[in-house]
């Protein structure tokens, strides 16, 4: 009960807003009118400037009802959009015409036309294909067009608009049909209106009204009388009306792109968020399977077999080897460790010296290298189908404390990703703990066992 007192209110409220707005020029005149009965004011520019400025709002207008993305439209909006074009087209040309008979006669078609196209949504079904009536707006303005032309290049052939500084009955009839017209059209968007919350219709209704009512005031008037400029200014007021909605349009529209914007940032920003951290427990799972090799007591060599394998399966790597450096010989060397995959069919060697070779040179240099081209098949990478070469080695430093602890090298088939280049910075100074971990353990238990048998004998 009190949603139906609201709606009844809402609509009772509607109807005098716009029955108020329809009255009052008619009241004005009334009025007035006898006070200013000899009122005259000749202004043609002003008057042109009006009429263009109003020809573009109302193609402006109807561009923007036609320009919805929905396939279907309602067909009070689209007939109304129609009759804007019709009227914009045929005032504008109006707006550049001198007073005489196709002065009169273009902006009475205008009315006319306008009028009977916005109405012509009485007779048809709720909702029209956008598509027809786009094509029919091209249509309307191209015979907007040529009508503005031939009636500008033949103005003896239009029928009589002015007789005597008064207008004739045809000119009545343009206009006072028109209006009526457009009073339909108007009393059609009041109760679509009615029917939903779209204030836009309202918008129109009044819109329409307004374009009625200076039709039917036309009838009073005579040319450049109060009558006449009273309602020139009801239509400027209809302009008017257009402008703000045009201005609320835009508006709306900016408010619906910036928030599309903003929730097409944070959808982003959320997306970037699961991926930096999916990105992180991929790289923590892989450090973690790194230290599930690293646990309990292991010789060197078994937890650099461990670690290679862990290391070479986390990157995708088809073939690896491990080369621990020895600072104790002169000069220091690096000696083969640990193998991943390595096909024993290749030559490949089982020392360096810090600085020969590759392997070497990464001793020296403490930087990871990267190499592209070389020889196919100096290094494979075997299967029980068959061998194919890698093809691109890459080559880290592992390090511990500033101290090289070994190199690791491994063939690729494709480049490392900034990922796989993250996990394998934290992985390696896990691994050379572990193995510098090792070697002290081992070193220990060495210098243990000595002291033992000395002390035996």
């Amino acid at each position: 009960m009190g949603v139906e007192k609201t709606i009844l209110k809402t609509s009772l409220g509607k109807f005098l807003l716009a029955a108020g707005l329809v009255v009052a020029p008619f009241l004005v005149s009334f009025l007035l009118a006898n006070h200013l009965r000899d009122f005259h004011w000749l202004q043609v520019p002003f008057h042109s400037a009006v009429e263009a400025a109003g020809g573009v709002v109302a193609l402006v207008l109807a561009l923007l009802l036609l320009s919805s993305h929905s396939d279907r439209g309602s067909s009070e909006r689209m007939f109304f959009a129609l009759g804007l074009i019709a009227m914009g087209v045929l005032d504008t040309f109006h707006a550049f015409v001198g007073p005489g008979v196709a002065f009169v006669w273009l902006h009475s078609l205008a009315t006319f036309c306008g009028g009977a196209l916005a109405a012509a949504a009485w007779l048809v079904d709720a909702k029209v294909e956008r598509a027809s009536i786009k094509a029919g707006a091209w249509v309307i303005i191209g015979l907007g067009v040529l009508t503005g032309v031939l009636s500008l290049s033949y103005p003896e052939l239009l029928p009589a608009m002015v007789l005597n500084g008064g207008f004739t009955g045809a000119a009545f009839f343009l206009n006072f049909i028109g209006g009526i017209l457009f009073l339909a059209a108007a009393v059609l968007l009041f109760m679509r209106s009615l029917d939903s919350s779209d204030n836009e219709l309202l918008v129109f209704s009044v819109l329409a009204a307004f374009f009625g009512v200076a039709g039917m005031l036309f009838q009073q008037s005579s040319l450049w009388d109060f009558d006449w400029w009273l309602w020139h200014a009801v239509r400027v007021v209809a302009y008017l009306c257009s402008l703000g909605y045009v201005s609320m349009l835009y508006r709306k529209t900016q408010i619906e792109i910036n928030q599309k914007y903003d929730l097409e940032a944070m959808v982003l920003r959320l997306q970037q968020q699961q991926q930096e951290i999916e990105e992180h427990g991929w790289v923590r799972e892989g450090i973690a399977r790194l230290h599930e090799t690293q646990r309990g007591q292991q010789q060197v060599a078994r937890l650099v077999h461990n670690g290679l394998g862990v290391i070479a399966r986390y990157l995708d790597a088809y073939v690896g080897v491990f080369y621990l450096a020895d600072h104790q010989t002169d000069p220091p060397t690096l000696y083969l460790e640990g193998r991943f995959a390595y096909d024993d069919r290749v030559e490949s060697a089982e020392r360096f010296n810090f600085g020969e070779g590759l392997v070497g040179q990464v001793a020296v240099e403490l930087k990871p290298l990267v190499v592209r081209d070389f020889p196919q098949e100096d290094i494979l990478i075997s299967s029980g189908l068959g061998t194919c070469p890698p093809r691109i080695l890459t080559l880290f430093p592992v390090i511990h404390e500033n101290s090289l602890v070994g190199v690791i090298e491994l063939g690729l088939q494709n480049e490392f990703s900034d990922l796989q280049t993250q996990f394998l910075n934290q992985a390696l100074p896990s691994f050379a703990t572990a193995i510098v971990a090792a070697q002290r353990k081992e070193l220990l238990v060495n210098r243990l066992s000595g002291a033992q048998l000395i002390s035996e004998t």
